[in-house]
């Protein structure tokens, strides 16, 4: 398992941790540690925060035929163990180019935009979280 640190100067921002197939399995910043699971496909299925006796659901994401259509967020509010949601979770609609990568998100309700990737080089730097 390899473990990479995010420095912002000399304080460490998060840690994370790769499986043997180079995807990321585990991520801890800002006080929250949040597990991924993945299909045997490559795609990522959802990220969970541990809690006792079970997990929080924090994202799932939904896929057809292997692009990204949707994201399901919970913000921790139900428990994977249990199955018993507090509260609905909230729909997002994933908006991708051509080649399938994700540009933006909107809320489903709403249509407000909750993520977009603000091209500005080659190398997909200038990424913007909302």
């Amino acid at each position: 398992m390899l473990f990479c640190r995010n420095y912002d100067g000399t304080t460490v921002k998060g840690t994370y941790s790769y499986g043997p197939q180079g995807f990321r399995v585990k991520k801890v910043a800002n006080g929250k540690t949040l597990q991924f699971l993945y299909l045997p496909s490559g795609e990522l299925l959802g990220e969970y925060e541990p809690i006792s006796g079970g997990y929080h659901v924090d994202r799932e994401h939904i896929y057809v035929d292997g692009k990204p259509v949707a994201v399901l967020t919970d913000g921790g509010r139900s428990n994977v163990t249990t199955a018993q949601p507090v509260a609905p979770m909230d729909l997002n609609y994933v908006h991708t180019d051509v080649l399938g990568t994700p540009r933006k998100i909107t809320h489903a309700d709403t249509g407000n935009l909750v993520w977009n990737w603000l091209q500005d080089d080659a190398f997909g730097g200038g990424w913007n979280c909302l």
